[in-house]
């Protein structure tokens, strides 16, 4: 007698019309789209397609298969008694910082949403995300120019520069 077999992605028994059914492998939970995050299981005829979220790139199949693409960081804090020209907002990439005619010395604490698929550095030095840094200001008063630096796991990178005065005594 015929033994019908269907092709991957479809069950059945192979034999005539409609022998062969394709396999949701979204809604039966077969899939291997990425967890962390999650990727989005897009059911196609015999197969499947993984969609990686909003600022991740990569197949989407299996662990890693979705790797963080962007490189912003998430919260930028300025040191007690600094006085920022303007609020943090990941898409400024510039920010001036005032500090008391006296300081020789402030701190920035730049974070990022996920620390375990980013790095930052300070002016070329890795640092912690949200753990604060403390940067000199120099002696006179020239502006002190700081660079924070984010690359992710998939080797996109950001830059933002701090650049750093004292107030004037008058």
């Amino acid at each position: 007698g015929f033994t019908g077999t269907c092709p991957a992605g479809y069950s059945g028994d192979g034999r005539g019309a409609g022998g062969c059914v394709d396999v949701d492998e979204c809604a039966a939970g077969t899939d291997d789209c990425d967890d962390a995050p999650a990727a989005a299981c897009v059911n196609g005829v015999g197969d499947f397609t993984c969609v990686c979220p909003a600022g991740y790139v990569g197949t989407g199949r299996g662990a890693g298969g979705c790797l963080l693409d962007d490189a912003s960081l998430s919260n930028l804090e300025f040191g007690a008694g600094s006085i920022p020209s303007i609020d943090f907002t990941p898409s400024r990439l510039s920010y001036g910082l005032s500090v008391p005619f006296g300081a020789t010395t402030t701190t920035l604490a730049p974070s990022v949403a996920d620390p375990t698929r980013a790095t930052i550095t300070v002016d070329g030095v890795a640092v912690a995300s949200g753990t604060a840094v403390t940067v000199s200001v120099g002696t006179d008063f020239a502006a002190r120019s700081v660079t924070i630096r984010v690359t992710t796991e998939s080797g996109a990178t950001r830059v933002y520069n701090v650049s750093i005065v004292r107030s004037s005594l008058y």
